[in-house]
């Protein structure tokens, strides 16, 4: 019996080994490949979503200026084609962690956000020239006393802002989810250079019958120096009303309203902070009050110019039209086009007090405030308005400098968007797997 026990049990042994040897090489089924589309969402960047003409002028407001701010034109165009030259901006939002916030609402390598999370990118390239007080007669700057008898002036006027001048290109990064939205944006520009002076000269001498800038050649950074700014912004919408019944959990954030059947919104109250680094070294707030028919998200109102998102044209005549107000402060700590840069400018203002009651001094503290209106066609209008939309802004901020000629400024904006049809909105570059 003890033979019969070992023999059993060396062939059960046997058997295992065996057993187990034969499972072994059965062939393993594979794994499951991963999916190759990510699960859907109700908003993907598209590749091109609009672009914004702007222009501002003082020459926009009842009775007209020419002065300060004088002239802005700016190119916006938008979609996740603008990813691809944002290289410097993520190197910037990565020293600064602001990486880690955008990617905690919408990862960059996932060009696919997590559910009610939203992104949009930018490019924007533009130009913008101040000048000093026109003058007329009475002024005791003036060499002959006649309408425009400052502006014409050759020599430095150190009592008044500079003549200045930036052309710039900016990219910029934008993440909603919820109440909430960070916006980070990276500016590189020249000041100082020609092309600010030809332009008014032109305006001035070839259309406006006018007397012709004579102080150009002591612009800030007179023939030219590379500039550039840093800028993060944070807005959360405090309240909205909507026109109907959103149900139970809106998705405040969306920009597909009309896909998500979310009703139009008749008022949204949002707040603004932003910080800036470079030729302006400020930190900005405010708020922003808008009431009508609202079919745009709070994200993109900003107080300063909005850049366009996506919409579907519906079959209404009058996709969106409200009117708007908002206010704010800025703490200034550098202004490189009143103060000068590296590069020797003939006229600066510098910041502190002077015991010159003639002279000008850069001030820190400065209030700003906004109106306007904005309406945006639908396909009711044709197959050309459908795609337009067109709005007014006055601007009107305290002085920046004091002296004998302090002054507030005020100019106007005139802005026109252009919107594609959703379904050549993803044509190039859109935000999809072949990413």
């Amino acid at each position: 019996m003890k033979r019969l026990g070992e023999i059993l049990a060396c062939a059960c042994i046997v058997y295992a080994i065996t057993r187990g040897a034969a499972v072994a090489e059965e062939p393993q089924p594979l794994p499951s490949p991963p999916p190759t589309v990510p699960p859907p969402h109700p908003y993907i960047e598209p590749g091109y979503t609009g672009s914004m003409i702007y222009v501002d002028e003082d020459t926009f407001l009842f009775p007209t200026t020419d002065k300060d701010y004088t002239t802005g034109f700016q190119f916006a165009f938008t979609g996740h084609f603008a990813k691809a030259l944002t290289p410097p901006l993520r190197a910037l939002d990565w020293l600064t962690q602001m990486k880690r916030v955008h990617d905690g609402i919408c990862d960059e390598k996932n060009p696919f956000c997590p559910n009610r999370a939203y992104q949009a990118h930018s490019v924007i390239t533009g130009l913008t020239f101040f000048t000093p007080r026109k003058g007329e007669p009475g002024d005791p700057d003036c060499e002959v006393q006649e309408h425009g008898c400052v502006l014409e002036l050759t020599r430095p006027l150190h009592n008044d802002r500079p003549y200045a001048s930036i052309l710039y290109l900016t990219v910029s990064r934008e993440s909603a989810k919820g109440k909430a939205a960070w916006l980070s944006e990276f500016t590189l520009g020249v000041i100082g250079l020609g092309i600010g002076a030809k332009l008014q000269t032109w305006f001035h001498t070839g259309i406006g019958n006018d007397v012709a800038p004579g102080g150009w050649g002591n612009q800030i950074s007179n023939g030219g120096e590379l500039t550039a700014k840093y800028r993060v912004a944070w807005r959360r919408l405090l309240a909205t009303g909507f026109v109907g019944d959103p149900g139970p959990d809106p998705d405040l954030a969306t920009p597909a309203i009309e896909e998500n059947h979310l009703p139009r919104r008749w008022f949204d109250l949002t707040t603004d902070v932003e910080a800036n680094v470079g030729y302006y070294v400020n930190a900005v707030g405010g708020a922003k009050l808008r009431v009508g028919y609202i079919d745009s998200p709070f994200w993109s109102a900003q107080r300063h110019p909005v850049a366009p998102t996506l919409r579907t044209p519906g079959p209404r005549k009058i996709r969106e039209a409200y009117a708007w107000v908002s206010a704010g402060g800025t703490l200034f700590a550098y202004n490189a086009l009143l103060e000068g840069q590296f590069k020797h400018s003939e006229v600066t203002l510098p910041y502190g007090e002077s015991s010159d009651p003639n002279s000008a001094q850069r001030r820190s503290a400065i209030w700003d405030y906004q109106f306007g209106g904005t309406v945006r066609f639908g396909a009711g209008l044709g197959s050309v308005l459908k795609h337009v939309g067109l709005t007014y802004q006055y601007n009107r901020h305290a002085a920046l400098f004091t002296g004998p000629h302090s002054r507030q400024h005020a100019w106007g904006g005139i802005y026109i968007g252009i919107y594609p049809t959703p379904g050549k909105a993803h044509d190039f570059g859109s935000g999809g797997p072949q990413d």
